[in-house]
């Protein structure tokens, strides 16, 4: 699991130089690490849930991360956020236990007051489970 947080150091930081607080750092690191730190508290689905989740999220960033010319810290930040909805529910967020949902939701909730983007995200993925319910 080590090579998941060393995407974020390694390959994003180290080709954007986005600096303490862009998304390589400031979310994608510290929130893979986060949710490495909780994964063994997780029933198996959860911890099924944020392997798949972070394998998902850093193959949606492949392509920034080997493009020819980066683009600016923004654009990483919008698409990588962006790609997060899409990522969480593909990988079971919606069928996960409700004590998986506290658990991932205390790791990541203050980073929900920090970014509007993850607002919106959070809303997407609540919209996505419940039609996902619904069929």
């Amino acid at each position: 699991m080590m090579l998941r947080i060393l995407f974020y150091t390694e390959c994003l930081e180290a080709r954007y130089n986005c600096g303490p607080s862009g998304y390589p750092l400031d979310a994608g690191y510290k929130y893979c690490s986060k949710a490495l730190e909780v994964q063994d508290t997780l029933s198996p689905a959860g911890q099924t849930w944020v392997t798949d989740a972070m394998l998902c999220l850093e193959e949606k960033l492949i392509p920034l991360a080997t493009q020819e010319e980066p683009g600016t810290c923004a654009e990483l930040n919008d698409y990588a956020l962006s790609s997060h909805p899409d990522c969480y529910v593909k990988s079971g967020w919606c069928a996960l236990p409700l004590n998986d949902w506290t658990t991932i939701l205390d790791v990541v909730f203050p980073f929900f007051f920090s970014e509007i983007h993850a607002v919106k995200e959070a809303f997407e993925v609540a919209i996505d489970c419940a039609l996902i319910q619904t069929f």
